[in-house]
């Protein structure tokens, strides 16, 4: 079940280092400082943004990169499932 949901990569950038230093194929969302990154190949995007951080004297503080976890599945599913349960309760209200 969680092979099918990306890992995530998160960590923050130091003060004066925006994102948008970030290499272009990393899809990173940030906020403020606060980077995270969701892949479906952890492995490669995690070499190349420590070989960036490398070249670019850039330290990302509080590092973490993971797999997606049965949790983070869970959560989903059942997001998924109450947001399908309040269309269908939108339908039912306007065939009333």
């Amino acid at each position: 079940m969680t092979a099918t949901r990306p890992a995530r990569i998160r960590f923050t950038l130091p003060d004066g280092v925006p994102a948008a230093r970030l290499p272009l194929a990393l899809h990173a969302a940030a906020h403020g400082q606060r980077v995270e990154i969701r892949t479906d190949r952890l492995q490669a995007d995690l070499t190349e943004l420590l070989l960036w951080a490398r070249e670019s004297g850039v330290e990302l503080d509080g590092l973490d990169a993971r797999s997606a976890s049965l949790e983070e599945a869970f959560l989903e599913i059942a997001e998924n499932r109450r947001s399908a349960g309040d269309r269908t309760d939108d339908t039912m209200a306007g065939t009333r």
